[in-house]
């Protein structure tokens, strides 16, 4: 299966918003004083960025599935826990275990597998 560079560009772009949204929201939770069940304390501009970003992440994976069957689109989104992992690295300064490298290389293997056999 080949892919256009439309649908490059939707996978990056909703890959991106996607790890945005993670790092936004781990930030923004950060700065609150507690965990609160009132979601009004958990509310400040990282948290709701965060979900903005979500919330695009969201209507780009919807265009995905309009170019791809929806196992390949979900093989591309499962792309988010390798860039989480190295973004949360570069970013947040989380450490990168020999298990993390192990799972993000299983994974890496499981997306080109998968690919190739569309």
């Amino acid at each position: 299966m080949t892919f256009s560079l439309t649908t490059f560009s939707l996978v990056a772009c909703m890959l991106t918003f996607n790890v945005t949204a993670n790092l936004l929201i781990k930030t923004g939770v950060g700065k609150t004083p507690q965990l609160s069940l009132n979601l009004f304390n958990q509310l400040n501009i990282f948290v709701i960025g965060g979900l903005a970003c979500f919330g695009l992440s969201f209507i780009i994976y919807s265009l995905l599935l309009k170019k791809v069957p929806l196992y390949m689109a979900q093989c591309f989104l499962s792309g988010q826990f390798i860039a989480i992992i190295l973004a949360s690295y570069f970013l947040l300064g989380e450490s990168i275990t020999w298990q993390k490298a192990t799972g993000v290389v299983l994974i890496a293997m499981g997306i080109l597998v998968i690919g190739r056999s569309g």
